[in-house]
């Protein structure tokens, strides 16, 4: 009987589904105190299968707001540490296992899952990061990264687990100037016990933090910008695990007075209030920046059949003018929607002083490539997508080759592929029978190919059209080089060059190529008394590796002074760019800018954009762009 009694006393008799059940619903701190018991016991309660449940048990019941308060000049005095319960209001105090003696001190950085992130120094000097468990009193020592950087704009730590998982990351961010062009980082792996991961993500963002939240393994930050960097400009996320950023605008009536992110309904809110006379006016936006869809809107199938299905309705010209000697005012860059005169200001991540730059060398599959320079001296090339942000920084080669009579760069994707080329061809003389080139390559993020083609083009471009994987530019000869005599096309897949004669009968007084019905069009026009008439031609490659002229289109009453630069659909776009030189002198010309379009079977003209005669514009450009989610 006796033993009888002793078994039904003796918990390891139950079943570990009927303990999992009981103790699962613990308070950690109950759970905490039950693996001393032995053990057997510690071993039950420390499985990952157990301490996740119990997570999820005690999710919305154990939350607490940490204060850290108090002294750091007195050694009695250093710190407070108090955590209270948001339902109960019950006070417990946080003493982490730091002696702050005179000028020591900690801050906690984060908490995620129970551990606590925190810098400390014990005298002021000696200053670590450590990860620590306030029930299980377990720690980890980690080095820290801020004493490296000291001096630097930017400077945060973050800290959270991998999605669904028990692995963490402690991520430090910093940037030397907030002027400068790209955020650096290191993150400390709790596997390898170490900083083995470090990089730089080019943004225009000035400044980020210092709040930050952890969701679904992802560390969100705002960004700041405008006036002395107090104005919310984007929400940036860096992915734990495999250590890729992405940001995203605010939308401008998102923004009020104050802001503050946090989480929401188990993903990530944004908070805006502004002061209304005694009250506060609060908004909370719920931001679907989840890993998950981070992942499926970025996936190649999602993104190239977006890019298809937007096709014919988000067709852009990029038009860029303005002043290039005032630091207030170097340029504006407006896209135009080519079907409804949409006007969206279009502002690259460059900051120009005076005497920068930029110009737009081109644009496909939704990102643009850019020449600029801050100041004047240091030039470089960026591919930028207005959409996602992404920026890629790519070494300038004009510099090296500044003397050249033909200097020309051009920038296009490959056939079906992700990848993209930066190609720069050069011609040291007019006269020269050779023309040299370089390429960038996305992949090896290098100019990594060259090479020489025996040529009898003069000149080349400027204007350029990608169409399928192939750069086509007219080659142009004849007294002072005016005459277009050639079409001349570069593969980005195998730097093969396609060189062909224009036809003398096809040849006009004014020439120019665009992408027409997804392949290449010829434009030739000329005027006719107070007329202009206009040819197109449709190009296409034969078997023999030769073009196939095709004559398609011609208008006779295409009034001047309109140029017709572009075909999009049925539609003639023109880039009229007219100078006066009343009350100017040398280049310093007022200029009215004006994009028009009508159909090509005729009718009346339409204006999609006008910038009148109030400007000093000195440099210009314009490309066709359309928006799409293409990386670079």
């Amino acid at each position: 009987m006796s033993a009888k009694r002793e078994r039904a006393h003796n918990l390891s008799y139950l079943g570990d589904d009927i303990l999992f059940k009981i103790f699962v619903k613990c308070h950690p701190k109950t759970v905490g105190r039950l693996r001393t018991l032995s053990k057997a016991w510690s071993k039950r309660l420390q499985g990952k299968e157990f301490v996740e449940q119990n997570w999820k048990e005690n999710e919305d019941r154990n939350e607490s707001v940490i204060i850290a308060y108090g002294y750091t000049d007195h050694g009695e005095k250093s710190h407070w540490g108090v955590g209270v319960n948001v339902d109960s209001g019950v006070e417990m105090i946080m003493e982490l296992p730091v002696s702050t003696v005179q000028h020591g001190f900690f801050t906690i950085i984060g908490s995620e899952r129970g551990n606590l992130c925190a810098r400390f120094s014990d005298n002021g000097e000696d200053v670590g990061v450590m990860v620590w468990n306030p029930v299980t009193k377990h720690v980890a020592q980690i080095d820290d990264k801020v004493r490296l950087h000291v001096g630097s704009s930017v400077s945060v730590y973050g800290f959270g687990y991998l999605d669904e998982s028990w692995e963490y990351r402690v991520m430090y961010l910093y940037k030397k100037l907030y002027d400068d062009h790209s955020l650096y980082w290191y993150m400390w792996n709790s596997i390898h016990r170490c900083w083995n991961t470090i990089g730089n993500y080019p943004t225009g963002i000035k400044k980020v933090g210092p709040t930050y939240v952890a969701v679904k393994g992802v560390i969100y930050w705002i960004g700041w910008g405008g006036f002395f960097n107090l104005d919310p400009t984007h929400v940036i996320g860096f992915s734990l695990n495999d250590a890729n950023f992405f940001e995203d605008e605010i939308p401008v009536e998102n923004v009020l007075s104050f802001h503050r992110i946090c989480k929401f309904k188990e993903g990530l809110g944004f908070i805006s209030y502004a002061d209304v006379g005694l009250d506060r006016e609060v908004n909370v936006e719920a931001q679907a920046l989840s890993k998950l869809w981070s992942q499926r809107l970025k996936g190649k199938k999602f993104v190239e059949q977006n890019w298809r299905e937007n096709e014919g309705r988000a067709d852009s010209v990029v038009v860029g003018y303005g002043y290039t000697c005032y630091p207030n005012k170097t340029h504006w860059c407006i896209a135009v929607n080519a079907y409804s005169g949409e006007q969206v200001a279009l502002q690259p991540p460059v900051k120009v002083a005076e005497f920068g730059y930029f110009t737009v060398i081109g644009s496909d599959k939704g990102n643009v490539c850019i020449r600029c320079t801050e100041t004047g001296e240091a030039v470089r090339l960026i591919v930028w997508n207005p959409v996602t942000k992404a920026v890629a920084d790519i070494e300038d080669q004009a510099r090296n080759f500044w003397t050249h009579s033909v200097s020309v760069y051009a920038f296009g994707y490959l056939n079906e592929s992700w990848e993209y080329r930066v190609l720069y061809l050069y011609k040291n003389l007019y006269r020269d029978s050779s023309i040299n080139w370089v390429m960038w390559n996305s992949i090896h993020r290098s100019w990594n190919q060259f090479g020489e083609h025996q040529t009898q083009i003069r000149k080349v471009g400027p204007t350029f059209v990608v169409v399928r994987g192939v750069v086509y530019f007219i080659g142009w000869g004849g007294s002072f080089n005016l005459i277009a005599t050639h079409v001349i096309g570069f593969s980005l897949a195998d730097a093969a060059v396609l060189e062909e004669p224009i036809p003398a009968e096809n040849r006009r007084t004014f020439h120019t190529i665009c992408n027409f019905k997804k392949g290449l069009g010829f434009i030739a026009h000329e005027d006719v008394g107070l007329e202009r008439e206009v040819n197109v031609w449709s190009l296409s490659v034969n078997d023999d590796k030769k073009f196939t002229w095709e004559k398609t289109i011609h208008i006779g009453s295409f009034g001047i002074p309109y140029l017709p630069n572009i075909l999009i659909g049925k539609d003639f776009l023109s880039l009229l760019d007219t100078r006066s030189t009343c009350m100017a002198s040398n280049d310093e010309q007022r200029t009215e800018v004006l994009v028009s379009k009508r159909k090509n079977t005729g009718g009346d003209r339409s204006i999609i954009y006008h910038e009148g005669w109030q400007m000093s514009v000195f440099v210009k450009s314009h490309t066709m762009h359309r928006d799409g989610l293409f990386d670079v």
